[in-house]
């Protein structure tokens, strides 16, 4: 599958496994590093998403993508 989905901060996942509700709040590269001297190397983009069940989890983007395209995740655009 190709990658055709653009996350943008206010989107709403749904979770088909465990009916659970959650919102995009924030993408960031704040990744704790162990070696300064890799950090040029790759950068990991995280999500941060608040679910209704009252708590907030921290996703890559290439997880949370492809939890989508498996049909584990449903989004649903914040436009």
């Amino acid at each position: 599958m190709s990658r055709t989905v653009a996350l943008d901060v206010g989107d709403i996942l749904y979770d088909t496994k465990s009916k659970d509700i959650g919102v995009l709040i924030k993408r960031d590269t704040n990744v704790p590093r162990r070696d300064p001297a890799y950090c040029d190397m790759f950068e990991l983009w995280v999500w941060e998403v608040f679910w209704v069940s009252e708590r907030s989890t921290v996703y890559s983007e290439g997880g949370l993508l492809n939890m989508i395209e498996s049909g584990h995740l449903v989004v649903h655009k914040n436009t």
